[in-house]
């Protein structure tokens, strides 16, 4: 694909607004990337990212879309487009997209983590419990690589799956194992006010537990 030089130039700012989130420029610069050379992928992707931070979903799906239509190997692109259908409450669409983009990269642990928010959402908990699983899984390999695929952070959204997971299981009634995933989510968290709220699930997943095994005996 040739890209003239005044599009890669507009592109190669619009990256540099973006780092600096500078979105309204960023916008404008990729827009007349896009103008001068309208099949580069790529600009599609990143302009798609200042429509979502705007909350034009409707525009982020559109930018996507056309980026898989010329790139249909973009795990990345079904991924944040799985995103924008999350917030517009698009469930079916967000779960297939998510579940593409595992399909396209198997160890994709932010569309797992982001898919089992959506499954949590609609109340599918086992399902959930599944992607969570594979986040916790996935962790560890996460944490120690140099270099994370499509720049995933690897911090405390995703040592949360514990957290979540552990909600999904006292959703179930699994108390006990929704206090031993708390107790994990607990060491690892960082801030007061959510070691806090986690203490308090914990105590409260140990109420519902004792009293399951009163009622037993």
């Amino acid at each position: 694909m040739r890209v003239s030089k005044t599009a890669a130039r507009s592109y190669k700012k619009g990256l540099a607004f973006l780092k600096q989130d500078n979105y309204g420029n960023a916008l404008e610069a990729f827009t007349k990337s896009i103008r001068l050379s309208p099949n580069n992928a790529d600009v599609y992707g990143d302009r798609a990212e200042v429509y979502y931070h705007f909350k034009d979903y409707d525009k982020a799906i559109a930018d996507h879309t056309k980026r898989i239509e010329l790139n249909p190997e973009s795990a990345e692109s079904y991924c944040f487009r799985g995103d924008a259908y999350f917030n517009k409450e698009d469930y079916d669409s967000a779960i297939a997209d998510y579940t593409e983009a595992i399909r396209q990269y198997p160890d994709y642990v932010g569309a797992f983590y982001r898919r089992g928010e959506v499954l949590s959402a609609i109340e599918q908990f086992d399902e959930a419990i599944k992607d969570f699983t594979e986040v916790i899984r996935l962790l560890p390999e996460y944490i120690d690589a140099a270099d994370v695929f499509y720049h995933t952070k690897v911090d405390s959204n995703f040592k949360e799956a514990f957290r979540k997971r552990g909600k999904m299981y006292g959703m179930l009634g699994e108390y006990d194992k929704a206090i031993a995933d708390y107790v994990t989510a607990l060491a690892l968290a960082t801030g007061e006010e959510l070691r806090e709220e986690i203490a308090e699930s914990i105590e409260a997943a140990k109420k519902k537990y004792r009293r399951i095994c009163d009622e037993g005996f």
